[in-house]
C-alpha cells in the first residue's frame, strides 16, 4: 500500500490564516468556547501572541490569550 505523504505546514498555515486573524476573532472564541466546554463571549478579549523557538521547535508559534491565561 502506498502511502501519501502530508504537508503539515500547509495544514498549520490555513488553520493559522482561520483562527489566528485578527478579522476571525469570532472564530476563534467559536473554537475556542467548543475546545474547551467554555462559554465566553466577548472576542475582543482575545489576544493573539507568537511564541519564537518555543522547546527546540524551529518555527513559530501562535497561542491564545483569554482572560490572562495562555492557551
Amino acid at each position: 500500500m502506498d502511502t501519501a505523504s502530508v504537508n503539515r505546514e500547509v495544514k498549520d498555515k490555513l488553520f493559522c490564516y482561520i483562527f489566528g486573524n485578527e478579522e476571525n476573532k469570532q472564530w476563534t472564541l467559536e473554537l475556542f468556547n467548543a475546545v474547551n466546554g467554555s462559554d465566553y463571549t466577548d472576542s475582543n478579549e482575545i489576544t493573539y501572541t507568537t511564541i519564537d523557538d518555543v522547546i527546540y521547535v524551529k518555527r513559530k508559534k501562535r497561542c491564545i490569550v483569554l482572560n490572562q491565561r495562555i492557551y
